[in-house]
């Protein structure tokens, strides 16, 4: 008795559940992955790729069918402001006038990196400096790329400062 009592409570408590979903299930929820290079660790979407650059000590992000592709620096730039840098990376690439950062750093401008349109991003602490490279629709991917930089932290103690100054 006791069983068939329990098999009917629970019986109604599935058709009440039911009923108040209105039959509908969530989108399943995207999973993430940790990535790590150059004493540097992100999470990102598990569709998304990651990979690093030895030479350039470059963490590359991609999003899926490469749409978007996000690059992470941090370097040792010594005594340069990040105005100075900025300007000496956007002339080397032959980009726009570097301005205020309005997001997470102090100077950005546009150039061409490999005939794509680049958006690049510097923020200068004590002496090193985090290099963002946004290639692709990065206004479209803004959003992905906030939870990345946000998730980003490091076991080196310069890269770690530099990567608290980011203004979100």
């Amino acid at each position: 008795m006791k069983i068939k009592l329990l098999s009917l409570m629970l019986f109604a408590l599935l058709l009440a559940t039911a009923a108040c979903g209105g039959g509908e299930s969530e989108a399943p929820k995207e999973t993430s992955k940790e990535y790590t290079a150059n004493d540097i660790t992100i999470t990102l979407p598990s569709t998304w790729a990651a990979d690093y650059g030895q030479n350039e000590k470059q963490i590359l992000i991609s999003a899926p069918k490469e749409e978007y592709v996000l690059g992470i620096q941090i370097l040792e730039t010594g005594p340069a402001t990040a105005e100075e840098f900025a300007a000496l990376m956007s002339k080397e690439l032959k980009g726009t006038q570097p301005e205020a950062a309005p997001a997470y750093g102090n100077y950005v401008f546009d150039a061409s990196i490999m005939g794509f349109p680049a958006h690049t991003t510097i923020l200068t602490v004590e002496g090193f400096s985090l290099v963002l490279v946004e290639i692709g629709d990065y206004k479209k991917f803004a959003e992905a790329a906030k939870g990345i930089l946000k998730s980003m932290k490091s076991t080196n103690q310069s890269f770690q400062k530099v990567i608290g100054a980011i203004k979100f």
